[in-house]
């Protein structure tokens, strides 16, 4: 899950700032669930 996360964090950077927003939301409420 760890490494997940940190790819995840690495793409971050190269979305679109408002659906990173959004999508970052959904999925630290995923991790959350999930973790």
């Amino acid at each position: 899950m760890v490494f997940r996360r940190t790819c995840l964090i690495q793409l971050f950077p190269f979305m679109n700032k408002e659906l990173n927003r959004d999508i970052s939301t959904m999925l630290v409420a995923a991790m959350m669930f999930h973790d």
